[in-house]
């Protein structure tokens, strides 16, 4: 009976090790470059498993035989690594109490560095399609891939339908739009617009990927590959706004192109779709968006945040706070001017006077009453700034920003 389990359990291990091989079979190419297959929407949900460079599994002991004593219990060996395709299938076993040897990576082209709080791993280039992750911040998420993957069917229907500048996901008010790479435009072509504006598609509760591509057709503007279409969609109210896309000439030869993604929902679904979830950018990219998309910058208009932008550059991993506008300005010039705080800093800005002090460096925000309104200005180890006027009701926010400042202290009225 112990040999009969024994067998069953070796037998169970080797059908564990028949499929571990992520090459793409010929069905898949196939599938892959079909256009009239419509069910191909993830391009490889386990593509970051797929890189992957690990060590080779150790041979397994032969099963006991018949009626043999038995031998007394050992602890469990460590669980076995994914496979490494690149390796060896008949690789010698090792001992247990040997450190882990990972098997050498083929040499890899040379691409544009990421943010340290992603895996610098990540490549532009290789099979099958996938994103880097190059930068994350209020202003978006920007994306690196090679320009080959516009050949791919999969990959150019793998944007998510919902608005790459507000997330929103009604269909019937979206409209989709080819991604323009007009730094590589047979003529001159001034902005993306002259591009998009011939290949715009109105999306309906019907309406697949597939279908979009087959309307919106090729940019006779462009060269290939940067004529194939990858539609993206806007929502009505944003119109006018079109994506930052972008190209770069590598050492290799090749061509990596950029595209920026203002919504992070937006951007983290993409990636999704295009890398999958088990490699580790997406539990990174997936943190940084609830970090930064907060409900407080959600909340504000887009015209604000524009402006915002514009004096209020946010660092990597910086989470938005709070807004407080100075009182010196109408309502309809809310984000020229103000007071910004965010988890590391307070940011300033007024006519052209602009600032910052970190939460965490010794410093004193003296507040000063001036009937419906109260001044503040910034005392540092080096200088005093005014930094803006607020109105007294904006009084309470500027308190709640600054509750876990380390170095920075609030000073009201002459008492801090």
């Amino acid at each position: 009976a112990r040999a009969t389990t024994a067998a069953a359990s070796a037998s169970s291990d080797d059908t564990a090790e028949i499929d571990l091989s992520l090459e793409p079979s010929e069905n898949d190419a196939a599938t892959a470059e079909d256009p009239s297959n419509e069910t191909t929407e993830m391009i490889s949900p386990t593509a970051a498993a797929d890189r992957a460079v690990v060590e080779p599994p150790a041979e397994k002991s032969p099963a006991p035989v018949a009626h043999a004593a038995p031998a007394p219990a050992t602890p469990a060996p460590p669980a076995a690594a994914p496979f490494d395709r690149s390796a060896p299938s008949t690789a010698p076993a090792r001992p247990a109490s040997a450190e882990p040897v990972a098997a050498a990576a083929s040499p890899a082209p040379p691409v544009p560095a990421l943010d340290i709080v992603f895996p610098a791993g990540l490549q532009v280039t290789g099979h099958p399609p996938h994103l880097a992750v190059v930068s994350c911040n209020q202003e978006g998420v920007l994306f690196a891939f090679d320009a080959g993957f516009l050949e791919h069917m999969g990959f150019r229907r793998s944007m998510p339908q919902r608005c790459a500048m507000s997330g929103q996901a009604q269909k019937a008010d979206l409209i989709a739009r080819p991604l323009a790479f007009v730094d590589r435009a047979k003529t001159p072509v001034r902005s993306p617009r002259e591009v998009e504006i011939h290949h715009e598609v109105q999306l309906d509760a019907h309406r697949s990927p597939a279908d979009v591509l087959h309307a919106m057709g090729q940019l006779e503007q462009l060269p290939a590959p940067f004529n194939r279409p990858l539609p993206y969609y806007v929502a009505t109210g944003h119109s006018l706004a079109s994506l930052s896309c972008s190209t770069i000439n590598r050492a290799d030869g090749g061509v990596t192109c950029r595209v920026l993604i203002p919504d992070g929902q937006t951007a983290l679904e993409w990636l999704m779709r295009v890398n999958g979830v088990c490699g580790p950018e997406h539990p990174l990219l997936e943190h940084a968006v609830g970090m930064l998309w907060s409900d407080a910058w959600r909340e504000l208009p887009d015209k604000v945040r524009h402006r915002l932008s514009a004096w209020c550059g946010f660092e990597p991993m910086e989470s938005f706070r709070v807004y407080l506008p100075d009182a010196d300005f109408a309502k309809q010039d809310l984000g020229l001017a103000g007071v910004v705080i965010t988890d590391r800093r307070l940011i300033h800005c007024k006519f052209n006077h602009k600032g910052q002090a970190p939460l965490d460096a010794e410093a004193v925000l003296r507040v000063q009453p001036e009937g419906e309104f109260v001044n503040l200005t910034l005392q540092t180890v080096v200088e005093r700034v005014k930094v803006a006027k607020l109105s007294l009701a904006d009084l309470p926010a500027l308190v709640r920003g600054l509750r876990d400042a380390k170095g920075l202290t609030l000073q009201m009225g002459g008492r801090e």
